[in-house]
Formats: C-alpha cells, sequence, structure tokens
C-alpha cells in the first residue's frame, strides 16, 4: 500500500512518524516529528469504463523545535519520497502548529498506483 511505502520512507529520516490527529493530547511533543494524512485517493486512468489506477495524494509535515529544523528535514523527507516513487511539487509551505515551541512546514506527496 502506498501509505505503507510513504511511511517506511519518512521513518529513514525521523523516527517519531504520526498519522496527522493521533497524537494524544497529553503527550509530549518530541523535538522533531513527522505527520502525514491521506487526503484522497483518485481513479488514475479508464479503460472500458473501469480505473485502471489510483492516485494517492498524501499531506507531510515535519514540525520541530529547532528553528531551521522542518525545512532541513523535509528536504531530506522529499528526497526519500521521490527514491520511494513520490511524486512532490516544490519545497513546500507554512502549516501551524498548536505548541509555540515548534514550526511546522509541510509538502503534498502524489502517488500514481497502477
Amino acid at each position: 500500500m502506498p501509505i505503507d511505502n510513504a511511511r517506511a520512507a519518512m521513518k529513514e529520516i525521523c523516527h517519531h512518524v504520526y498519522q496527522q490527529g493521533s497524537m494524544s493530547r497529553n503527550q509530549n511533543y518530541p523535538e522533531e516529528f513527522l505527520t502525514y494524512w491521506p487526503s484522497e485517493t483518485r481513479d488514475h486512468k479508464h479503460y472500458d469504463n473501469t480505473a485502471s489506477g489510483c492516485v494517492w495524494t498524501l499531506d507531510v509535515n515535519c514540525y520541530s523545535s529547532a528553528p531551521g529544523g522542518p525545512y532541513s528535514t523535509l528536504q531530506s523527507v522529499i528526497q526519500k519520497l521521490r527514491e520511494a516513487g513520490w511524486i512532490i511539487s516544490g519545497k513546500g509551505h507554512a502549516v501551524a502548529s498548536d505548541h509555540n515551541t515548534h514550526t511546522g512546514w509541510g509538502i503534498t506527496a502524489v502517488f500514481i498506483e497502477t
């Protein structure tokens, strides 16, 4: 499954990888961690009214207490995800953090499963 493929690639960079929203309210934030959210799946191509694949869209965010942490870490994640077959456009975007001790940076990754 593409989500497992992405999670394995992310864990090569950071061993704290969580599905978005799965951390408990009482859980302390690690110094740096990654989250992912499978935001969409859609049919890829059709032949004889049958889908011949699926396009997976995954939101990936990095949160870090180090000032430059999320930017440099996410660049490494982009490289690993690309090696694993994911398509990423650009270098990312700002994401909100629930804690003022952490800064967030995110990307959208796409995987075409045929």
